[in-house]
């Protein structure tokens, strides 16, 4: 390729890299504000530099920075600044395109997280991992091009405990929080093999409530793969890292329903999410929730929202430590916001939907 200006170069990438993620020239020429003939012409320049093929193959001194490349940095500043008040912990927002399909923009995030991780993760320490979909596609896009066999992930949501009938049992095995570390320790050359974590992650209705309550609980916490997390000397106290997912609304209902079966329960309308899979309202943590609700939460075994707002608090402004939390979508707003001014979230990852929908929720506030 011939010699370019530094600026002409790094638009190439961009327009290289967001065709490699599948977006057309028509969606390329309106997110970057260029015209179609120029998106076709630096096509062109990618394929000619090798850049571009099937796959987005960055050169070697931008494949680090390239998260930043392709960064919404305006909405991301604009978010920042609406949730800062005194007493935030909440450091950086990062929003990223939103792609012309779920499966897309799944992609995006994916592919932007495991750059960030990849660059900013420290090179020892404690990594915590919680459970779910956004972190499994995460760590199965990360290629790190070194190890780090200081580091250690560490799972932080036990056993579903899903029959292996049930139409969401493979999920709950791909989700899981300590397949999820292994994995991470896998892409990272981690020596220090990761725990399995044996307990079962919430406790049904018929063990959780009446005079036994507590000698049911008492007996799931004496797992020692329980105590080598939660307890007085677990992992837990020690993170310098939490990655971790929030839950919307309709798909953290969705998951407690198979984890309660039959169990009939109405969710109230103050509910938008889960933290930590503990439901809160739009106040966050503070906010108080029906009888019901508290009974559904005291029922989550370890991972909770005081050990993100623990870490979020003593965290230092410094990208890959502290809390790290990813979502997509604007049904995630609330549980978003709520985390927010919770302070639960030191790093946020959002997509342009979501991000938009933050924005509408500080508007409303105000």
């Amino acid at each position: 390729m011939a010699e370019r200006s530094p600026r002409t170069e790094k638009q190439v990438l961009r327009v290289a890299y967001l065709r490699a993620q599948g977006a057309t020239y028509g969606a390329i020429s309106d997110q970057l504000g260029i015209s179609i003939a120029t998106v076709a012409r630096m096509v062109d320049k990618a394929e000619t530099a090798g850049w571009l093929h099937l796959t987005f193959t960055p050169p070697p001194n931008y494949r680090n920075a390239i998260w930043e490349l392709v960064q919404v940095k305006e909405l991301g500043d604009r978010i920042l600044a609406a949730f800062q008040a005194p007493g935030s912990v909440l450091h950086s927002v990062s929003v990223y395109p939103s792609g012309a399909s779920q499966e897309r923009t799944h992609g995006y995030m994916a592919s932007h997280l495991s750059f960030y991780l990849e660059q900013t993760l420290p090179r020892q320490g404690l990594v915590g991992c919680n459970w779910g979909p956004s972190l499994c596609r995460i760590v199965e896009a990360l290629t790190p091009r070194d190890r780090r066999p200081e580091l250690e992930f560490v799972p932080l949501f036990g056993r579903l405990g899903i029959p292996r009938h049930a139409p969401n049992h493979a999920d709950s095995v791909r989700w899981d929080a300590s397949r999820i570390a292994k994995e991470f320790a896998t892409r990272f050359g981690s020596r220090v093999p990761p725990m399995t974590l044996s307990f079962r992650a919430f406790i049904p209705e018929r063990f959780g409530v009446g005079d036994h309550a507590a000698v049911i609980t008492d007996y799931v916490q004496d797992d020692q793969s329980y105590q080598d997390v939660f307890g007085p000397q677990g992992s837990v106290h020690l993170l310098s890292t939490i990655i971790t997912g929030l839950g919307s609304r309709q798909g953290a209902w969705r998951r407690f329903r198979a984890w309660i079966g039959d169990e009939k329960i109405e969710l109230p309308d103050a509910i938008v999410g889960d933290l930590a899979q503990h439901f809160v309202t739009a106040a966050g943590v503070a906010g108080e929730v029906t009888p019901a609700v508290e009974s559904l939460n005291q029922r989550v075994v370890g991972f909770a929202p005081h050990h993100l707002i623990r870490l979020a608090a003593r965290s230092t402004n410094r990208p890959g430590l502290g809390v790290i939390a990813v979502a997509e979508g604007r049904l995630k707003a609330g549980i978003a916001a709520a985390a927010i001014r919770s302070g639960a979230v030191n790093h946020l990852f959002v997509d342009e939907e979501l991000a938009h929908a933050l924005l509408e929720c500080t508007s409303s506030d105000t």
